[in-house]
């Protein structure tokens, strides 16, 4: 299976160390997934979205890694970008 990771956006970051600060959490309950648009994006706190999203659905689970507990494992079940397209594509 490909292994992804996450870049939190600026806003993100802030929201993440502010519960850590107050002792509170933060829900997460949505992955949102982008193709890079045909090409590889340099990943960049700043960005305010993804390049090309193609996919924004609930996740499946969440869970503390348990070999770093600095990690989160998120997983999505994400149907083919083949699929996608597919239900993009007008009939004739």
């Amino acid at each position: 299976m490909a292994q992804y990771y996450t870049l939190p956006t600026a806003i993100g970051e802030a929201k993440i160390a502010n519960a850590i600060a107050l002792g509170t959490t933060i829900t997460i309950t949505e992955l949102a997934i982008g193709d890079g648009g045909g090409t590889t994006p340099v990943p960049d706190s700043d960005r305010t979205a993804l390049v090309n999203q193609v996919r924004r659905a609930p996740i499946n689970t969440s869970v503390v890694d348990p070999d770093n507990p600095n990690w989160i494992v998120v997983e999505q079940v994400p149907v083919s970008y083949t699929h996608l397209r597919a239900h993009e594509t007008p009939e004739h």
